[in-house]
């Protein structure tokens, strides 16, 4: 017989807070209320998850991890009460594996990124719960299918199931462990490893972002994700973050730095109601994005004098050129 809490794979919620002697759901499909109890028929499937959850936590002490569950991937949060009784706060993953020629970007951006000589960092940034990772694993996923190799994912906590065989390639998924040194130490590794390239889950503090700028220099290929509201504001930032670790961040970032991909996401209408304010319109959105290569010597030059703000006009610029033409793509995102 099946684990009883792969029952949760099955219903449709925001967040599931399980306490001692409670479990509350908050945006439970099919009900109003914006908290409820936990019905009475998942009560064995929720009493199995949080006993997973419960030797998770003490196997690994730490306050965020991620679960598999069937083919879906939790993220939990762990958090103590003033009891000092342990509360795990469930969320599904959004982040999903696509095949990369889907995601709508241009033929010159995709001969480039998938070049298999390719090395630096490929940032992508965005805003929060824009699909950042999804578009990062699947360009990592979509370079081992097409090369081969082995890849490092390492990610605080995973987010995807990445773990194993894509195509001839392999990706070794590690969790960025905050107790062994964090995303700092575990790119030690990582480097000393020998593999093909890295996948780094989120660049959000002072340590991950200096690593990542001296690796990106030195000959590997780094894909990471970062926080900004456009291209300039993701360089910006990640710049902020390196300067009181690196010396001359500008001029290593301007070495180091291969391609920027900034996505949003937008809503999209309903066909059948015109009027976008309408109540029934779909609740669709579509992928929004802008690219910038560093293909070129003025780019570079742009972000080693720290005149990032200028970048716009290439962005703009290089739109112009690589104006989309689906015909030019095959289906694994190959230029015919």
């Amino acid at each position: 017989m099946s684990d009883p809490y792969l029952q949760i794979n099955d219903i449709e919620f925001v967040d599931l807070y399980l306490g001692n002697g409670y479990a509350d759901i908050k945006g439970l499909s099919g009900t109003t209320e914006s908290r409820v109890p936990a019905p009475a028929h998942l009560h064995d499937a929720i009493a199995a998850l949080r006993t997973k959850c419960l030797d998770a936590f003490q196997a690994h002490e730490e306050p965020e991890f991620a679960l598999t569950i069937g083919s879906t991937v939790f993220r939990i949060t762990q958090v103590s009460d003033v009891d000092n009784e342990n509360v795990f706060i469930v969320r599904r993953s959004s982040a999903q594996i696509r095949p990369f020629a889907t995601l709508g970007f241009a033929p010159n951006f995709m001969r480039f990124i998938l070049d298999q000589n390719l090395s630096g960092l490929v940032l992508v940034a965005g805003d929060m719960a824009v699909g950042k990772t999804s578009t990062a694993a699947s360009l990592l996923v979509e370079r081992l299918v097409i090369h081969g190799g082995v890849a490092m994912a390492i990610e605080d906590p995973p987010e995807t199931l990445l773990n194993g065989i894509h195509g001839a390639g392999r990706c070794i998924q590690v969790p960025a462990s905050r107790k062994s040194g964090g995303y700092k130490e575990h790119m030690t590794r990582a480097m000393r490893s020998g593999v093909n390239f890295m996948l780094i889950g989120e660049i959000r503090d002072d340590d991950t972002a200096a690593e990542v700028a001296k690796a990106s220099i030195n000959g590997n290929l780094i894909i990471a994700t970062i926080h900004g509201g456009d291209i300039p504001q993701a360089i910006e930032r990640l710049h902020a973050m390196c300067a009181g670790k690196v010396t001359n961040a500008y001029e290593i970032l301007a070495q180091g730095l291969a391609a920027v991909i900034w996505q949003d996401l937008e809503k999209v209408p309903s066909h059948g109601s015109p009027d976008a304010a309408s109540p029934s319109r779909s609740n669709a959105t579509r992928l929004v994005l802008n690219t910038l290569i560093f293909d070129e010597p003025s780019t570079r030059t742009k972000v080693g004098k720290g005149e990032v703000s200028k970048l716009m006009q290439e962005v703009a610029d290089q739109a112009k050129r690589n104006a989309w033409n689906p015909q030019l793509l095959n289906n694994r995102g190959n230029i015919k």
